[in-house]
């Protein structure tokens, strides 16, 4: 995969945006245009807000679909989250449909979000070309679930 550019950053939950941060403004630093993206509700707003990165706000589903063709990253990076309507998953299925490559970060172990939402969440997950995983132990969790282990990297969190 060609190194990004720019990237569109979304999550619904607290912990994902928090986890996201440090890199975030990491790669801000080194050059790349770092563009945040959460749902007006959302507790990770107030985390991006608070981040110093550009932040855009969706007041509808609709703008979750759309926001991605307009910023038109050249990678969508998203968390995990509870809520079946989640910033990040209006973020995949734009991104599956723009043909924008897509990474998730995972900010703890995966094994109770799979076991719980794992049906529901698995097969949009899974089109994802990079996933950012808490250790070893949740990539071979993650690869027992059906993912492509040669996408799946331990970075801690």
């Amino acid at each position: 995969m060609e190194k990004p550019k720019k990237i569109l950053a979304t999550n619904h939950d607290m912990g994902s945006a928090q986890a996201m941060v440090p890199a975030l403004r990491e790669l801000s630093r080194l050059g790349y245009e770092v563009v945040t993206l959460a749902d007006a509700e959302a507790p990770a707003l107030q985390v991006f807000r608070a981040s110093e990165l550009e932040v855009r706000t969706a007041d509808s589903q609709v703008d979750l679909l759309t926001i991605p063709a307009k910023e038109n990253p050249d990678l969508v990076l998203v968390g995990v989250s509870v809520p079946e309507y989640g910033s990040e998953k209006w973020a995949l299925k734009a991104a599956a449909m723009l043909g924008i490559p897509t990474a998730f970060i995972v900010e703890t172990w995966p094994h109770r979000w799979l076991d719980i939402y794992g049906e529901r969440d698995i097969p949009l997950y899974s089109q994802s070309h990079l996933a950012f995983l808490w250790d070893e132990v949740s990539c071979e969790y993650m690869k027992s679930k059906g993912f492509d282990f040669t996408k799946l990297v331990a970075t801690g969190n």
